[in-house]
């Protein structure tokens, strides 16, 4: 007999308990670690990046017991990735701690050395403790979570200025071509 796993995304946390096997449980992941723009100007941690969907997911273990969490994905490529292998290796222990392991590398990004991380990645069953609030044993490895746990701080200064300023571009048509523009400045 064949099962059925369904797996929920963007959809209520607590009315989800009990109608699927697994929720994706935050926001996306991105190649890079936080948007300056979102995070610091426009005081949205909510969006992808990172960071943010590492603190996401931590916070979120506790469901655990109740469903399968998935943190979204672990990157391996360098290529479009600003990441750097720090910040990949914490989102490939997180993977390994949700017990949910996904990628959306493509494969012809990949390169040999990057592949073959993959594949061990893919294969690894890894002996995992937590060992305090942000930290965990993989393997006997210690892996501290606690640089992706903070909040942005809130914008002072000019940033404060460029973050009224910026509220009121929104109300513009053309806000949203200067505010991408604005995000490759920073990263």
């Amino acid at each position: 007999m064949r099962t059925r796993s369904s797996l929920a995304c963007g959809a209520p946390i607590i009315p989800s308990l009990g109608l699927c096997d697994a929720l994706r449980i935050g926001p996306d992941v991105s190649g890079k670690w936080e948007s300056y723009r979102d995070a610091v100007l426009l005081q949205n941690p909510t969006t992808p990046g990172t960071k943010n969907a590492i603190r996401t997911a931590l916070n979120r273990l506790w469901l655990s017991p109740l469903v399968h969490v998935d943190p979204d994905i672990a990157y391996f490529s360098s290529k479009h990735n600003l990441l750097t292998p720090e910040q990949k290796g914490l989102l490939q222990d997180l993977a390994f701690i949700c017990n949910f392991k996904a990628t959306s590398d493509l494969p012809g990004w990949l390169s040999a050395d990057e592949k073959k991380a993959l594949r061990n990645f893919l294969e690894a069953d890894p002996v995992i403790t937590q060992s305090g609030g942000y930290t965990f044993q993989i393997d006997g490895r210690n892996v501290d979570f606690s640089p992706a746990m903070s909040m942005p701080n809130p914008a002072a200064g000019w940033d404060a200025i460029a973050r009224v300023f910026i509220g009121w571009l929104g109300n513009q048509g053309w806000a949203l071509k200067l505010l991408n523009e604005m995000s490759k400045c920073r990263t």
